[in-house]
């Protein structure tokens, strides 16, 4: 299975969004910890299922409940976590 790798920037992004959410209600800080990991995990098993920038090595994917963008490039053994940020929907 392919290894995890967080760089230092996202592994401050999780630190981030626990610290908002656990000041918030512990509950949902754990329900989005959840998402974010199970998220994590499928990349594990699908790495190369995030989209692909265009132009760009990095890929992205989306949390499927709480809308949370992990960036990440995927080498043959490994996932390297670029970051983890919230996805903003925005419309023209």
């Amino acid at each position: 299975m392919t290894r995890l790798v967080y760089r230092r920037e996202a592994r401050f992004d999780l630190e981030q969004i626990k610290r908002y959410y656990d000041d918030i209600s512990p509950q949902t800080s754990e329900r989005v910890y959840e998402d974010i990991r199970d998220t994590l995990l499928r990349l594990k098993l699908f790495p190369s299922s995030g989209r692909r920038l265009e132009g760009r090595v990095e890929r992205r994917i989306v949390t499927p409940k709480y809308r949370y963008v992990i960036s990440y490039m995927f080498e043959t053994d490994k996932i390297d976590v670029i970051g983890v940020f919230r996805f903003q929907d925005r419309q023209v």
